[in-house]
C-alpha cells in the first residue's frame, strides 16, 4: 500500500511542477493544455475502490494506466 502512496504523491509533485514551468508558454498553448488536460480521467488512488480480492499488482497497473 506504501506504494499506491508514493505513486499518488508522487502524480501531485509532477502535477505541480508541471503547472509551475506550464506558465513560460504562450497563452494559446496553454488554452489547449488545459483543454486536454481537463478531458483525462485522474487516477483514483482510494484503495477501496476497488475490489478486495484483486490483486495488488493489477490496482497498481490500473492506476499507472490512468496517469500515462
Amino acid at each position: 500500500m506504501s506504494e499506491v502512496f508514493e505513486l499518488k504523491n508522487t502524480w501531485f509533485l509532477y502535477n505541480k511542477k508541471i503547472n509551475s514551468v506550464l506558465v513560460i508558454l504562450p497563452q494559446e498553448i496553454l488554452n489547449r493544455y488545459d483543454m486536454v488536460a481537463k478531458s483525462l480521467q485522474p487516477p483514483v488512488f482510494d484503495m477501496s475502490k476497488y475490489p478486495v480480492d484483486a490483486k495488488f499488482i493489477d490496482i497498481f497497473d490500473e492506476i499507472t494506466y490512468k496517469m500515462a
